[in-house]
């Protein structure tokens, strides 16, 4: 099991799992461990996220935080512009 959340501020993702799982964080572009905060980092982006969707299936647990950005995100990558398309039709 991994937990993601949203860290506060700076522009991340902090990912929180066992050591054993440190290869398929590894396999995430731009993935950094955080020896300080004990966790991974990783940029606040879609490409992230759908990265560790990837790794880590149905184990990987999402803040709140997390789920709010992702779907004001979404809405902005996928929804809004095809709403515009939409109007013009």
């Amino acid at each position: 099991m991994a937990r993601l959340e949203l860290a506060s501020g700076d522009g991340l993702l902090r990912l929180y799992c066992s050591p054993r799982l440190k290869d398929s964080v590894k396999a995430v572009p731009g993935a950094l461990f955080d020896r300080t905060a004990d966790c991974w980092t990783l940029p606040l982006t879609w490409g992230s996220c759908v990265g560790l969707r990837s790794e880590f299936g149905d184990d990987l647990e999402l803040s709140e935080a997390v789920i709010g950005w992702a779907t004001l995100e979404k809405e902005m990558l996928f929804d809004l512009p095809h709403a515009k398309t939409q109007a013009w039709d």
